[in-house]
């Protein structure tokens, strides 16, 4: 007779965020953590915010890391490829009158990955 595991995956995301403490006299990092049922909602999260690890939790005991971006690019790496290379990544001849940051969301969240896939 076969276990079956009961419980089921998520996915985490950590965040940190630096705050000023009180008068502004040093600052202090505060970590969130986000939970996700789905891979693509928190692979979606972590691209968008720029996250390099997502934690996938099998079970209690067992975890892993996923790191979207050894195959996909960063924002800091796509603004780069597109000043030298802006007809393959934009289409255009010039980056200039195009807002790559928005172009960079846009092919996110539209599920149009192969432009930001590294070689």
């Amino acid at each position: 007779m076969k276990k079956t595991n009961k419980e089921k995956t998520y996915y985490t995301i950590r965040q940190g965020e630096k705050v000023f403490t009180f008068l502004y006299w040093s600052k202090k990092t505060i970590y969130k953590t986000y939970k996700f049922d789905k891979f693509k909602d928190a692979f979606r999260f972590a691209l968008d915010e720029q996250i390099k690890i997502i934690t996938v939790h099998i079970s209690k005991t067992i975890k892993t890391t996923r790191r979207p971006f050894e195959y996909l690019y960063t924002l800091e790496e796509f603004k780069r490829l597109c000043k030298t290379n802006p007809l393959h990544y934009l289409g255009l001849r010039s980056h200039k009158k195009v807002n790559v940051d928005l172009y960079y969301f846009y092919l996110i969240n539209s599920n149009k990955l192969t432009k930001l896939k590294k070689f």
